[in-house]
């Protein structure tokens, strides 16, 4: 879309390009370059401010999330040596390279540039190379930050793992920017020293810095909240430099708008060592001020305690729980949040509100009540004889644990591959396709088995059991050596992971069915029902747990499943039908008397 319009108090100080995202909720603008970059890099009103570059000559830089390109321009302004561009949506590629090369005047063909179409975190990990520059900016929606639904996406680029990646790509003087809103800011601090405090690197305080103010033009705004990490600490001269450019003090450069530090380091002979009383001094207005909370979540002595004193979800996030936009934590949730959440409309938005969290706990309800309707309901008109069986409740329990326990699982392993394969079409496409072909497969090899089904149990269920903890011990090991390796052998490797679980996974379910057509027909409908119905409240109830606990305790919870399931029938386990009725065994008599 070509924006003919000049708006330099919003950011666009001249015409441009903008590639709409999400139905024109977002998008990633550049000016015109139809005229050659080089001639546009050297008007004099492009003025990008340039706060990554501080201090740096020929630098090698890495953008995660390119977009259209206004970082990349920004950087061969500041005459960087190599420019690394990682996009990961390979429409906007294809737009700025092919579709619209003549309006980018070869942006993205200029030597120092090499665009590649990936996911950053996947991409970087398996990176030889060092970096003096690493930024990622905007890199969310606003359709997802307005709808509260990003707080559900896992952000695997800010994690405390991704930090420790960060790191060990940056050299020695090596700088990060990112924007985001300015809880997350404390929450990136957070993170910063959960890092060095496991490298023994003492306290970052003058290693950050936080602030709200312009960055490269063709922004979603003039103004964004921006968060920068130096691997050194930073110099007084650095530090002036970067007020400078930034504009502190100097409403005038930026149409009124004045540039805010929130966080600037103590002199370097300063130690941060004692906590600010948030309470009594950074309540404004009912919310908080942020230069004070950035400060004392780099002072506090208890971390846990700091976490625990807010509602905010100040965590670090991990990549066994990576929602790093998660907003409230869920032990701070409160009647409130609902009437306030479902009252957005007249507030005019929702950012701030547990979003994700109030629709996760209402869409559990939901489930529960269309499941109840579409699935029991039915069962309890028409086959009501079903639960005329003695001994009603193991058979529930198990058909009810093994629903929940597999759709936890498959939740589980779709986001523990996303981060090994990148693609999350691929990811999906693999893992989903993967694992039912080989239950599927686990289904078909248990029937050609004619032992007794509750000694196939016996060995079945602590199969699963076994495999679930090898993968996840060995997992982590797997995806650090075959990380470089090529999209197709990392499938093949995902595969190969799938297969012993997918097998047994697809063996307790017609095992079952088994037994309850040997021993009380009637309850087979049930036993589809009730695995489908919980099944359904287990793809809601993982995604919460996974947000509050992480995925290891889901993956753990999920064995749990199943070892519930196997106890109850193998404590039943006997010679007679003990399921049967009265009725079936009757009919049965009087069909041998009668032959």
């Amino acid at each position: 879309m070509a924006h003919r319009f000049i708006q330099p108090q919003m950011g666009w100080p001249d015409a441009g390009f903008s590639i709409m995202i999400d139905g024109g909720s977002a998008g990633t603008g550049i000016g015109d370059l139809s005229g050659g970059v080089r001639q546009y890099l050297a008007r004099p009103d492009y003025r990008p401010t340039g706060v990554a570059y501080i201090g740096k000559s020929r630098p090698r830089v890495l953008i995660l999330g390119s977009g259209s390109g206004r970082e990349v321009l920004e950087a061969l302004h500041f005459g960087a040596l190599s420019i690394t561009a990682v996009e990961i949506n390979p429409i906007i590629n294809d737009i700025v390279t092919r579709q619209m090369r003549a309006h980018w005047g070869g942006l993205f063909e200029q030597p120092e540039v090499n665009l590649v179409t990936e996911e950053g975190r996947n991409f970087l990990q398996r990176s030889k190379e060092k970096y003096d520059v690493i930024i990622s900016i905007q890199t969310m929606t606003a359709a997802a930050v307005t709808s509260g639904a990003l707080a559900l996406s896992e952000s695997y680029m800010f994690t405390r793992e991704a930090f420790d990646v960060y790191l060990d790509h940056l050299t020695p003087d090596g700088v990060i920017l990112m924007t985001r809103p300015g809880t997350q800011i404390v929450k990136l601090f957070a993170t910063i020293r959960d890092v060095f405090a496991e490298r023994g690197l003492g306290n970052p305080a003058t290693h950050l810095v936080a602030f709200d103010g312009p960055l490269a033009p063709y922004g979603h705004q003039l103004f964004n909240e921006g968060f920068l990490f130096k691997k050194s600490p930073w110099t007084n001269d650095e530090l002036q430099m970067l007020r400078a450019r930034l504009g502190i003090g100097h409403p005038e450069r930026w149409f009124g708008q004045s540039p805010t530090l929130y966080y600037w380091p103590p002199a370097n002979s300063e130690r941060v060592t004692s906590p600010l009383d948030f309470h009594a001094a950074s309540r404004i207005n009912g919310d908080f001020d942020l230069s004070s909370l950035l400060r004392e979540v780099l002072s506090v002595s208890n971390l846990s305690a700091f976490y625990a004193n807010y509602r905010w979800d100040f965590r670090p996030a991990t990549d066994d729980r990576p929602f790093f936009n998660q907003n409230i934590r869920w032990g701070a949730l409160r009647v409130g949040d609902f009437h306030w959440l479902f009252m957005a409309g007249a507030l005019g938005n929702v950012i701030g509100l547990p979003v994700a969290e109030v629709m996760l706990i209402v869409m559990l309800v939901q489930c529960g009540i269309i499941a109840f309707a579409a699935i029991l309901l039915p069962l309890g008109g028409f086959v009501r004889p079903g639960l005329q069986i003695s001994r009603l409740w193991t058979l529930l329990i198990y058909f009810a644990g093994l629903g929940l326990g597999f759709i936890m699982i498959e939740i589980v392993l779709i986001q523990r591959f996303l981060l090994f394969l990148g693609e999350p079409v691929y990811t999906f496409a693999v893992v989903l396709a993967g694992l039912l072909g080989f239950t599927g497969i686990g289904s078909w090899l248990i029937g050609r088995f004619r032992e007794s089904a509750r000694s196939l149990l016996a060995w079945i269920i602590p199969a699963i059991i076994l495999v679930l903890l090898l993968g996840a011990v060995g997992s982590p090991w797997v995806f650090t050596m075959a990380l470089g390796l090529p999209l197709q052998l990392r499938i093949i490797i995902v595969l190969a992971m799938l297969a012993p679980l997918g097998i047994l996974l697809g063996m307790p379910f017609p095992t079952g069915l088994r037994i309850v057509a040997a021993e009380a027909p009637t309850f087979v409908p049930w036993a589809w029902g009730v695995n489908g119905f919980f099944t359904v409240l287990g793809s809601v109830a993982a995604s919460i747990l996974g947000m509050a606990f992480g995925f290891s305790i889901v993956l753990a919870i999920s064995g749990g499943c199943y070892l519930v399931a196997l106890l109850p029938v193998m404590m039943t386990w006997t010679s007679a039908p003990s399921f049967a009725t009265k009725k079936v065994l009757q009919e049965r008599r009087a069909s041998e008397l009668g032959q």
